[in-house]
C-alpha cells in the first residue's frame, strides 16, 4: 500500500522525489503455452517492447526497453481452438512455486552453458534495457480488450531495484499457439562418430 499516495496518482517530483518514468511500449509478442508444467493453470508469455530491432525468432535485440510477463490464467476449454489473452488484473504470485490464476510469476535468472562460459539471462516477469535488468516481484497489471481487436495493457510493477515501473501498451496482441509444441533440444549436435585419440578421462553431465 502506498500510504504517501493513497489515490494512486503518480508522484510529480515534489519534495525532491523523482518522477517515475512511464514507458509506452509500441510492440507486443504473445505466446500461449497451455498447462505445459501440469500446474493447473494455463500459461502465457507476453513481451512488450519499444521500437527496436528484433532477431529472426522475434526476440528484441535493442537498443530499447522490454518488459516480459509470465502470466497464469484460468484453463481454456479442452475443445478451444483460439487462445486470446483474457481480460483481468494480475497480481504477483506469492512465491516462485505457486501458479494461481490471475497472477504473474516472479522474475528470476536462468543460467545457460555456452562454449564461452555460463551466462545468466532473465526469465519470468522482468524489465530490461540494454544495460540493466530488474526482476519484477510486486505490483499489478491490467489487461483490457478494446474494439477492433486491440488491447490496453497497463500497470505499475516493482522489482529488485525497488523502483516503480509504470507502463502502458495499446495495440494488437496476436497469440502464437505453442501449447502442443513437442520441440526438444537434442542431446548432441554430433552426426557421426569421432575419435578421441589420447584422451584418458571423461565426464558426463546429465542436464
Amino acid at each position: 500500500n502506498d500510504t504517501e499516495n493513497p489515490e494512486g496518482e503518480k508522484p510529480g517530483g515534489e519534495n525532491g522525489k523523482p518522477t517515475p518514468e512511464t514507458v509506452e511500449f509500441v510492440n507486443s509478442n504473445l505466446v500461449y503455452w497451455g498447462d505445459e508444467d501440469g500446474v493447473g493453470t494455463d500459461h502465457f508469455v507476453l513481451t512488450l517492447y519499444t521500437d527496436m530491432e528484433v532477431d529472426a525468432a522475434g526476440n528484441p535485440i535493442g537498443p530499447g526497453k522490454i518488459m516480459a510477463f509470465s502470466l497464469n490464467v484460468p484453463p481454456f476449454a479442452s475443445e478451444a481452438t483460439e487462445f486470446p489473452l483474457p481480460e483481468g488484473t494480475f497480481d504477483a504470485a506469492l512465491n516462485g512455486y505457486t501458479f494461481d490464476e490471475w497472477t504473474f510469476n516472479l522474475g528470476y535468472m536462468n543460467q545457460i552453458d555456452l562454449p564461452t562460459g555460463k551466462v545468466d539471462i532473465p526469465a519470468g516477469t522482468f524489465y530490461g534495457t540494454s544495460v540493466d535488468t530488474d526482476l519484477l516481484s510486486g505490483g499489478k497489471m491490467t489487461v483490457k480488450r478494446l474494439s477492433g481487436g486491440e488491447y490496453s495493457i497497463s500497470g505499475t510493477l516493482v522489482g529488485d531495484l525497488s523502483l516503480k515501473r509504470y507502463f502502458t501498451y495499446t495495440g494488437k496482441v496476436i497469440t502464437i499457439d505453442r501449447h502442443e509444441s513437442k520441440d526438444e533440444t537434442p542431446n548432441s549436435t554430433l552426426t557421426t562418430d569421432i575419435a578421441l585419440n589420447g584422451w584418458t578421462q571423461a565426464r558426463l553431465q546429465d542436464k
